[in-house]
């Protein structure tokens, strides 16, 4: 009896194809100072050495987008292709948007098992149009799409997913009066025709300064104003200015009594300081207070006098 066999050749199942987002991309915190002209965030695939051009701070550094490819073809290059798309505040498509485009993925090719990882760079650009955008969470999808030969088919394949964009644009920053600005206890005489005056340096040092028989006697030691500044961008300078207007501090019972004049106001560091790794600083305020000229002779009652100054700190 004659017997045969036959051998089947089985060829290699391949899995389907799957795209897995690794890591949202996002954008990290950016402080938007104007949009009267287009500012770019250039955002590079690596993660570092951001580039802010025109009126975008950049605040705390995200992460770019990781994806995770399975199932292609081995050793085969893959072209990514990405729609420019917008982002906006809470999603909700509400202006004003951020621009996302001018993206980069490098050169994307898969293993021997046809898998591959790769991070995604773009480019977020504002408006330009005067418009003000919200310190708010800022966010937008896109669809990635890939484009590969497929050995099976003769012929290219494309399969896509849908990603997401992320980060939050936070313009302003945090200002807190650690410490108030205090004169001390005081023995002050205002008179008709002088004026007697404490300067407070911003530093803690004082230089008393009495005219005619106006008199300050500073019976305690003043202590500067201190302003903290927190949730600002690190390593960035920041420009002060105080109040140049006279602020009038009268007694908190009596304020038809006679009152003092705070003027030449200033700071430490002076109209400008750079916040440390964390966005944090610390300001220093002093100035000079002065008795009121008087209809006549007049010794200060006794009490609490204040009054208020203010104090801006921007980008």
């Amino acid at each position: 009896m004659a017997l045969s066999a036959w051998l089947l050749a089985l060829s290699p199942v391949r899995a389907a194809t799957e795209i897995e987002e690794l890591s949202v991309f996002d954008f990290g915190t950016i402080a938007i100072t104007g949009n009267g002209s287009v500012s770019v965030l250039e955002f590079p695939r690596s993660g570092r050495n951001l580039n802010a051009i025109g009126d975008i701070v950049v605040v705390a550094v995200g992460q770019p987008g990781r994806y995770r490819l399975t199932g292609f073809p081995p050793n085969t290059n893959i072209d990514v292709d990405i729609d420019d798309i917008t982002l906006s505040a809470g999603g909700t498509g509400i202006p004003e948007l951020l621009s996302v485009g001018n993206y980069d993925t490098g050169s994307v090719r898969t293993n021997e098992l046809g898998e591959v990882e790769f991070q995604l760079g773009a480019s977020f650009t504002t408006s330009g149009n005067g418009g003000s955008y919200e310190d708010a969470p800022y966010s937008g999808n896109a669809q990635l799409r890939f484009h590969y030969w497929e050995p099976s088919l003769s012929d290219y394949v494309t399969v896509s997913e849908n990603v997401t964009f992320a980060g939050e644009v936070r313009s302003s920053f945090e200002l807190t009066e650690a410490d108030r600005l205090n004169f001390g206890v005081l023995y002050a005489v205002g008179t008709p025709d002088d004026q007697a005056s404490l300067r407070l340096f911003p530093d803690g040092r004082r230089d008393v300064t009495n005219a005619g028989n106006a008199r300050i006697v500073s019976l305690t030691q003043p202590t500067p104003g201190v302003v903290a500044v927190s949730g600002a961008a690190p390593f960035r300078q920041l420009d002060i200015t105080v109040s140049a207007t006279d602020v009038l501090l009268r007694h908190t019972q009596a304020p038809a009594g006679p009152h003092f004049i705070l003027n030449a106001m200033a700071t430490l560091p002076d109209q400008s300081g750079r916040t440390d790794e964390f966005g944090a600083l610390e300001i220093r305020v002093g100035g000079t207070l002065s008795t009121q000229i008087t209809a006549a002779e007049v010794v200060y009652p006794a009490g609490t006098y204040e009054g208020t100054y203010t104090i801006t700190v921007s980008y």
